[in-house]
């Protein structure tokens, strides 16, 4: 050994005395215990002060709630993390009141056994790594976990459905309510662009019309001199 090595060693030893705790335990485990599962699907951990903290699994879209596999994805979530103490490793940018991390049981990542059994879909917008896609397809032809069942949709798909409802649901609810709001609207008439026809509200075919096709007119004068004839009335019943 040369004399550059014997006055290396204890300049390196001053230099990580100098640190800041912080940067000398950068990789010092964080060890929370699991101890529930949210209804989003995330964990609820008690950290090492026993307070309990939410903590997303990165890279990760998970069905939750009342979205088809959401509670077959909290029951596996349940059964094999909650009472279990993990390895919690934040990664990328982090919202307020919860932790987005790599969870690790052991040496195990759990997020990525999680996705190559199928219980999730790869969140692109975390910018994951490279090879959880091919985790993802995978999973996907095996036809395992989610992508066994008959129709899989994205969470955020489905909270986009969800959302539309709920403003439909809204808008008719109201619409109830409104009686004046219903007798105009029963006095309206529903035209068929395709077809150059139109029909009272109450008596236009529904189910066969495209919402791109429709036009509405508040007379029937209106909807003549647009160029529309009348059309039979195809109320059932």
């Amino acid at each position: 050994m040369g004399p550059r090595a014997g006055v290396a060693r204890p300049l390196l030893a001053l230099f990580a005395a100098l640190l800041p705790v912080g940067a000398v335990n950068a990789q010092v485990a964080t060890i929370w215990r699991v101890a529930a599962i949210s209804p989003a699907n995330s964990l609820i951990c008690l950290d090492e002060h026993g307070t309990p903290r939410q903590v997303v699994l990165a890279y990760l879209s998970i069905p939750a709630g009342r979205q088809p596999y959401g509670m077959r994805a909290a029951a596996v979530l349940r059964a094999q993390l909650v009472g279990r103490d993990v390895n919690i490793r934040a990664v990328g940018p982090q919202g307020a009141g919860y932790l987005s991390a790599l969870v690790y049981v052991g040496r195990r990542n759990f997020n990525e056994e999680f996705l190559r059994r199928g219980h999730a879909w790869v969140n692109h917008l975390q910018d994951p790594p490279s090879q959880w896609r091919r985790v993802e397809a995978t999973a996907r032809s095996a036809r395992v976990g989610l992508w066994a069942t008959p129709a899989p949709i994205h969470p955020i798909d489905w909270a986009s459905a969800e959302h539309q409802a709920r403003e439909v649901r809204g808008t008719l609810d109201r619409l109830a309510a409104d009686q004046p709001a219903q007798q105009r609207m029963l006095g309206t008439f529903i035209g068929r662009r395709s077809a150059k026809r139109y029909y009272p509200f109450q008596c236009a075919p529904w189910l066969e019309l495209d919402h791109r096709d429709v036009v509405v007119f508040t007379s029937a004068r209106g909807a003549q001199a647009a160029g529309y004839r009348a059309a039979p009335c195809k109320r059932s019943g």
